[in-house]
């Protein structure tokens, strides 16, 4: 994928949490402080917000208003534009990974990229639930690429976007 398409942060850790073929979480994974920080990350990386330190605390402050044209980023902004008083990394890391749907919101953004497709199923034949099994494996194949590529090869020249999914 060129960087001109590179996927936003949170999609890209949303593609290494699925399982491929059953489209599922881990049980008892952290995927959702993940895609938290990922949002954090996208939206720094965009110029967006920006960390803020006072004393010993880094608070997240709006830097640019202008909405990204990806919505759950658009949310997330918009979120910390209103916010009553300014929170720390931390505490939007933590807000932005409990949005309401934000499985389902970011899985369906790669299901209208044509890399995941959506499917009902049932869980004990009672519960219904929707899964996202890949179907276009090259973005993760060149996301995973480029991770071994600076995890073992190349460690001195890593990019930022990177570098923070590897700290993700």
């Amino acid at each position: 994928m060129k960087r001109d398409d590179a996927l936003p942060l949170h999609e890209e850790i949303m593609l290494l949490s699925l399982r491929d073929d059953e489209g599922t979480m881990e049980f008892g994974t952290s995927w959702n402080l993940a895609v938290g920080g990922a949002v954090v990350a996208e939206l720094m990386l965009r110029h967006n917000v920006a960390p803020v330190t006072d004393g010993r605390k880094t608070y997240l402050e709006v830097a640019d208003h202008t909405p990204p044209d990806d919505e759950l980023l658009a949310e997330c902004l918009e979120r910390v534009r209103k916010s009553r008083r300014r929170e720390t990394v931390q505490t939007w890391v933590t807000r932005f990974s409990n949005t309401k749907r934000l499985k389902h919101r970011v899985a369906e953004s790669l299901c209208h990229k044509g890399i995941l497709k959506a499917e009902e199923g049932t869980v004990m034949l009672f519960f219904r639930r929707r899964v996202y099994p890949e179907i276009d494996p090259v973005p993760e194949k060149e996301l995973r690429e480029r991770l071994r590529k600076a995890i073992f090869l190349n460690g001195k020249s890593v990019d930022a976007r990177t570098g923070i999914v590897i700290a993700l």
